[in-house]
This record gives structure tokens, C-alpha cells and sequence, in this order.
């Protein structure tokens, strides 16, 4: 019995020797050929392809939001559809903005006037193809019509100067006809400014010529400020001067600003020696 149990032992002791031999080859073995470094990298791309999984998921999910979210279509379509025309039956927006019908449908709606400027493209060919749309676009701008310089508490306008009894408030008496219009000496630079009263945003804004393009500002700033002494200058013209007579030219702004004061500082016109605008109208 005492032999039978010695052999088991030593039995016992080689199987584990050679258990051992074998898993240090093993080891050697798994280690060599990079099959733990080809594991990882198994795992990172499976890792990789679920996020561009996902990511493709949510873009897709992104544009089923937009289908039914007309919060985010473009200005020209929202129009489209307030004034309740099939777009989708134009090809260009220049093909659906010199369409007569959408053209007169956006005079008579105030809401599609108030959204016509926040898109320029829409906006000059609508009023390219239908003067008369820029008349009723200033209307339906911030500033109220004006008969004075205070007639619209709580606007209120101020000029530099004012030659020959046309007084500030002539920017906003909604009358684009010849001699309808603020006109100033020959002083430079020349301010204009009005009091909107409370802040107000603004995303743009529009000149409407006289019978002179030469008297249109060329290079002028357009700037705010909440206290009338301290301005911020939101943009900065230089030799503009791409305008039409009698009609509106819009300038957007880059960004969108809420200030209570704005003004317009001129320091050059095109040419005419006095500084002489139809129509200015602000727009959010």
C-alpha cells in the first residue's frame, strides 16, 4: 500500500510539472501571435461601428423631426406655407417669388410681410417682381408710422440736421414719393437716431432710396446702445452703393441685437453732397 501511495504522489507531481510546461507554452504561444492585441482591436471596432451606429441613427431620427417641425424650415418655405401655396411645385425659390399669385397673396398678408425680410434673397426678387411689396413691407416693420418727430410715443427720432422742414420722422411716414424723406445738409458726418423706448430686437434692416441714388449713404455704421452715451457699433458699411431709385434695399444683420437706441452714423453719400433717405425700417 505504501508503494501504490508513493507512485500516486509522484504521479500527481509530474501531471502538475507537465500541466505547467504546458500552459507556459500555451502563454508563449497566445502571446506571440498577437492574438490579445487582435482581441482588443476586435473589440475597439465593434466599439467604433456601434457609435457610427448610433450617430446615424440620430441623424436619421433629426430629419424625421424636421419633417413634421416647420419651426425649423427655411424662411422662404415657411411663406410658402402660411400663405398656403404647394412649394414643392416650384423649383427654384426665384420661380416661386416671381409667381404673380404668391406675389399678391404676400401683400395681403401681414404675417408672411413680416417674415419676407428675414430672408434677402426672398426679399428681392418678391419686391424686384412686384414693386409695391416694398411699401408694404415697411409697414410692417417696428416703427410705427410717424407724423413728427415724437408723434409716436414712445419712438422717437432725431436727425443732425434737417434741411428745408424735412424733419427725421420723414423715414417712417410710410411715403416713398419724391420729396417724402429726411434730408440733411451737407455736414458730415451725419447721426441719425431713434428712441424705440423699450429694447428692441432687431435682425434687419432696409433704406428706401429718394429720386437720387447719390444721396444715399455709402459709407456709414449702424450702432446701439441701452443708455444713449455708451454705443456699440453692430456693422460697419464702406462704399455701398447698390441701391435703386424708389425702391428697398434690405441690409441683415450678421447677427441678431436688442438694444433701446440705434443709430446711423454717415459720414459719405454717393455723391450728391447731402444725405437724403425715403424710407428706413427696422425689422426682427
Amino acid at each position: 500500500m505504501r508503494n501504490t501511495k508513493g507512485i500516486t504522489l509522484i504521479a500527481l507531481i509530474i501531471t502538475i510539472i507537465i500541466l505547467l510546461i504546458l500552459a507556459g507554452i500555451a502563454i508563449s504561444a497566445l502571446t506571440g501571435s498577437g492574438l490579445f492585441e487582435k482581441t482588443k482591436l476586435a473589440k475597439n471596432k465593434t466599439q467604433n461601428s456601434q457609435k457610427l451606429e448610433n450617430q446615424i441613427l440620430l441623424e436619421y431620427e433629426n430629419k424625421i423631426d424636421n419633417l413634421g417641425d416647420s419651426s425649423k424650415d427655411e424662411n422662404w418655405i415657411k411663406i410658402m406655407k402660411l400663405l398656403g401655396v404647394d412649394y414643392s411645385k416650384y423649383n427654384t425659390k426665384t420661380e416661386a417669388f416671381s409667381d404673380a399669385t404668391v406675389l399678391t397673396a404676400i401683400k395681403n398678408n401681414k404675417e408672411a410681410l413680416k417674415l419676407l425680410p428675414k430672408d434677402k434673397e426672398a426679399f428681392d426678387i418678391a419686391c424686384k417682381n412686384d414693386t409695391s411689396i416694398d411699401d408694404e413691407v415697411i409697414k410692417n416693420g417696428i416703427v410705427p408710422q410717424m407724423t413728427s418727430n415724437t408723434s409716436a410715443i414712445p419712438f422717437v427720432v432725431s436727425a443732425t440736421t434737417e434741411y428745408n422742414g424735412n424733419g427725421a420722422w420723414r423715414a417712417f411716414d410710410y411715403v416713398t414719393v419724391i420729396r417724402n424723406h429726411w434730408h440733411a445738409d451737407r455736414t458730415k458726418p451725419q447721426e441719425f437716431k431713434i428712441d424705440m423706448g423699450t429694447k428692441k430686437e432687431i435682425s434687419s434692416f432696409s433704406f428706401t432710396t429718394t429720386d437720387r441714388i447719390s444721396s444715399m449713404p455709402k459709407d456709414f455704421t449702424i450702432e446701439g446702445s441701452d443708455d444713449e452715451s455708451n454705443w456699440t457699433v453692430i456693422k460697419d458699411y464702406k462704399d455701398f452703393s447698390n441701391y435703386i431709385v424708389y425702391e428697398t434695399t434690405l441690409f441683415p444683420l450678421d447677427k441678431t441685437v436688442n438694444y433701446r437706441y440705434y443709430r446711423f452714423n454717415i459720414s459719405k453719400d454717393n455723391g450728391y453732397g447731402y444725405v437724403a433717405i425715403a424710407e428706413i425700417q427696422f425689422y426682427n
